[in-house]
Order: structure tokens, then sequence, then C-alpha cells
């Protein structure tokens, strides 16, 4: 299942979180490589990667009357890259990415719980029906 802003743009949970978490590990090679400034560049891309949707997740919450948590995560992300805290950023960008995996992991199972019930009482009509 996929996330929608609203906006009509999607946004797959697990494309997401394995972007975000590949960018800080990629990082942390790069600096344990002795290349920090292109670590650097890739834990500031995988912030801006999280980002960008966590944006569109507050104003489609906005829009909808009601302010989550992802209002939070905005504001350290934001806030990670205005001061240069790129490890820092790339550790919070990995944490709505995570719960959103959740989300749409637990949605998933709640929607097939639902069909399942259905297609068992159809199951059962059909066989009295039969019965009778």
């Amino acid at each position: 299942m996929a996330d929608s802003d609203g906006a009509g743009h999607r946004v797959r949970p697990v494309w997401l979180l394995g972007g975000t978490a590949g960018a800080l590990l990629a990082g942390i090679v790069l600096h344990a490589l002795g290349a920090v400034a292109a670590g650097d560049a890739v834990w500031a891309a995988g912030t801006v990667l999280a980002t960008v949707p966590a944006v569109r997740w507050v104003v489609a919450g906005l829009r909808a009357g009601r302010l989550g948590v992802d209002a939070i995560a905005v504001l350290a992300l934001m806030g990670a890259l205005a001061v240069r805290e790129h490890l820092a950023g790339a550790v919070i960008a990995v944490m709505p990415a995570t719960g959103r995996v959740l989300e749409d992991y637990a949605l998933r199972r709640a929607h097939c719980g639902m069909r399942k019930p259905r297609a068992n009482l159809f199951v059962i009509y059909k066989v009295k029906q039969l019965s009778i």
C-alpha cells in the first residue's frame, strides 16, 4: 500500500526507508574511508530525501485538521540541515521512514483481516444454501 499526500504524489514507504537507511550506511562507510565531505553530502541527501515527503505529510495533515508527530520530524530534519549536523539528520531521517513502513504494514494487515471474515461469511452462506 502506498502513502498519498492528497496531491497525487505517491511515496512507497519501503523505498523511503531503503533510501534513508542506505544514505546513513553509505555516509558511515565514506567517513570510515576518509571521504568526510562525500559522507556528509550523502547524509545531507538522505535528510532531504526524508524531508520532502515529511513536509507533504504535514501539509496533508494540516488540511485534514490534524497536526501529528511528522511536524516534529520536519522541524528536526530542517534544523539538522540548517546547522549542518548531517549525521543527526540522516539518523532522524530513518525514523519517520521506519514509522511509515510500520504503519503501512499494520494497515495492510488490518485490511487483509477485514477481508477474510467477509469471504468466510460468503462460503458459510453458500454452504447453508446448498444444505437446505
